[in-house]
């Protein structure tokens, strides 16, 4: 599959595209802060990077040792967070959606195979938010005392997606940003 990078593929025309960028990484940046208020508590011995710890548990066992440490208001907090995620969800997959579509055009005119590319991996971005969401829907399950075994198995790979997607869209909004920058400054 090919994609052209003057095939118009927006929704928003370009100069209201380049006004909702910094819009959507401040409301990014809220949720990231409001979720690493929400994550503070959730970080035991049993979980010590919090909802990372419990996303990438993988099974049942250590999921319910991450659920045991979290009793009472802690198991509340932890429902919150997966609530508070979904709106973030749309706010990264946006954010670096369109930043990946910003960026590919510019380097259009000096890397097209580099456009193609940053319009593909803005696309992915959507996987990404439904691998996020899927995973979340599963520590759900396992928040409202679900034992079935598979549940931590879906938030593994389901992270493991949503992280690896990610990591190539920032990578690309770096590589293509710095490469912008030096092809500009000769």
């Amino acid at each position: 599959m090919s994609f052209n990078a003057s095939q118009k593929i927006d929704i928003l025309t370009f100069l209201k595209q380049k006004h909702a960028l910094p819009v959507l990484v401040f409301l990014t940046l809220i949720n990231i802060i409001a979720l690493q208020i929400l994550n503070t508590p959730l970080k035991t011995a049993a979980a010590p990077a919090g909802i990372v710890s419990f996303e990438l548990a993988g099974q049942l066992q250590q999921s319910l040792i991450i659920l045991d440490s979290w009793q009472g208001k802690i198991a509340t907090i932890a429902a919150l967070n997966l609530g508070v995620d979904y709106l973030f969800i749309i706010l990264y997959a946006s954010t670096i959606s369109l930043s990946c579509l910003l960026l590919a055009r510019k380097i259009s005119m000096v890397f097209p195979h580099a456009a193609n590319l940053g319009i593909f991996i803005a696309k992915i971005q959507i996987i990404a938010a439904l691998c996020d969401a899927t995973e979340n829907f599963a520590l759900i399950q396992l928040l409202l005392g679900s034992d079935h075994p598979h549940w931590p198995v879906i938030a593994l790979w389901m992270a493991l997606i949503k992280f690896s997607l990610i990591g190539i869209g920032i990578l690309y909004i770096i590589i293509t940003s710095l490469t912008l920058l030096i092809t500009s400054s000769k």
